[in-house]
């Protein structure tokens, strides 16, 4: 289980990873700024 901030969800898929912020402010997890209301997709190994 990952401990992520309010608002703040991801999503993993075979070759990808989805991180969604629903919040209405910025959010840092693990180094990665999402910006607010946004999807930001990232390629993953595998």
């Amino acid at each position: 289980m990952v401990e992520l901030p309010e608002g703040v969800r991801r999503r993993d898929t075979g070759t990808e990873r989805f991180w969604f912020n629903h919040a209405t402010e910025a959010a840092r997890v693990g180094g990665l700024d999402l910006p607010p209301l946004s999807v930001t997709r990232i390629a993953r190994d595998g």
